[in-house]
């Protein structure tokens, strides 16, 4: 007999599980009862796509992750060795999704939930035998009003700080040129928050070795903003990851790269989805910068400390201005056949990139000071140029330097007017 159906909402459930063992028997009934008693919309990776796989099941699979109210984690003694389910509960946690454990078997469930890294949640107790569906439905319903709320609190907040700040995003406080070298870019000093600056081509992030974004409800960095502003998001809800998807995509078909990636690679994407706040401001590409390593065995993350490092980020950035142009805009590796394809149409119609913004490194999670930081940024932004002055497949004209707030102005002009003129 059926239980009593509750209002649905347009609920939706993630189960994500272990494809082996018990959770291989427990995740279809259990997908299957949630569907037909409770009219959730529920995923499991034996419902859709089966006769892809590769990269679209993967996308999928993320996509659905990320879009869910409830993101289910089917316990047993081995889940925690599934590359998937801890990726799944990675992208579930990073888009605010509440998670729920259930175990469905007799095991040290605070053994496998520490090493997913979800230790200080609540499980619930689920004898498979005779399951109490009605408890169950309760417990997903309380967490999606939790999920829509945390999403709702952030996007609000988001939105706040985008008006209190508008105000202090100055794209162009000082200009500068390069002594004794003609034809150069305007290099320019940058006052705020980089994504919200309209028309520039180019925004640096500087991303870890396993070019993984920042959680967008977790933190409030760079990459986290960049992740937020280049997804496409409605009512506050992030309905496709776009910049993060790409990214995996582009690690699921380059030949050479795989993660943990070495330091001071340069992974170009583009800025997002079409509706995305990023492409709505006119930016076209985001550079992931290598910057930050990060242990697989724990949080501890490594960033660039040496001057070479510093130097280096810089230079291959701007060398992957040069590559993208070089290549008419075709950023996708070639094995990523319906992108590449669709960049190599789209190439007949592409305009170089003329503009660039970074960031400045290390002055986050590095905690160097910026004093410290920018002189080797801005040796950098020299080096390239003294290399390519006279190349004639670069397109650039404006460079930009951006600092986070008006209390460093002084210490940055100071190490500009060093190395650069005034204009």
């Amino acid at each position: 007999m059926s239980s009593k159906k509750t209002d649905s909402k347009n609920l939706s459930v993630f189960i994500s599980y272990r494809r082996k063992g018990i959770s291989q028997i427990v995740a279809p009934t259990l997908a299957k009862r949630l569907k037909e008693d409770y009219d959730y919309t529920v995923f499991y990776d034996g419902t859709e796509l089966v006769p892809k796989a590769g990269v679209e099941w993967q996308k999928l699979i993320f996509e659905r992750a990320r879009g869910c109210d409830v993101l289910i984690v089917l316990l047993e003694k081995e889940t925690a060795d599934s590359d998937w389910v801890q990726r799944e509960v990675d992208v579930a946690r990073g888009a605010g999704v509440s998670l729920l454990p259930i175990p469905v078997d007799v095991i040290d469930k605070t053994d496998v939930m520490d090493k997913l890294a979800i230790d200080a949640l609540q499980w619930f107790e689920f004898d498979s035998s005779a399951p109490d569906y009605q408890s169950l439905a309760i417990r997903i319903e309380d967490l999606a009003r939790i999920t829509r709320s945390t999403q709702k609190t952030w996007y609000e907040s988001m939105q706040r700080r985008r008006v209190l700040r508008a105000p202090q995003n100055i794209k162009s406080y000082a200009q500068f040129g390069f002594k004794n070298m003609s034809q150069m870019p305007t290099l320019h000093l940058a006052i705020g928050d980089m994504t919200e600056m309209d028309e520039i081509d180019v925004l640096v992030n500087s991303e870890n070795n396993y070019l993984q974004m920042a959680r967008v409800f977790e933190h409030r960095t760079l990459s986290s903003v960049l992740r937020y502003k280049g997804s496409h998001v409605m009512h506050g809800r992030i309905l496709e990851d776009t910049v993060q998807q790409e990214l995996d995509t582009y690690l699921q078909y380059a030949n050479l790269l795989k993660p943990p990636v070495p330091l001071l690679e340069v992974i170009p994407t583009h800025a997002g989805h079409q509706q995305s706040l990023l492409v709505k401001n006119g930016a076209r590409y985001i550079f992931h910068v290598v910057a930050m390593g990060v242990s697989p065995d724990s949080d501890e993350v490594q960033p660039v400390t040496t001057d070479r490092q510093f130097i280096g980020c810089v230079i291959k950035a701007l060398n992957q201005v040069i590559e993208v142009n070089k290549n008419l805009g075709v950023i996708a590796p070639e094995r990523d056949k319906k992108r590449y394809k669709a960049e190599v149409a789209n190439s007949a119609s592409y305009q170089p990139i003329k503009s660039i913004i970074f960031p400045l490194f290390g002055a986050g999670h590095g905690a160097r000071p910026v004093s410290e930081v920018v002189p080797h940024m801005l040796n950098g932004f020299r080096k390239f140029y003294q290399d390519n002055q006279y190349n004639t497949a670069l397109h650039l004209t404006d460079i930009y330097l951006c600092i986070y707030n008006m209390l460093e102005k002084e210490t940055v002009l100071k190490e500009f007017e060093a190395i650069f003129e005034r204009l």
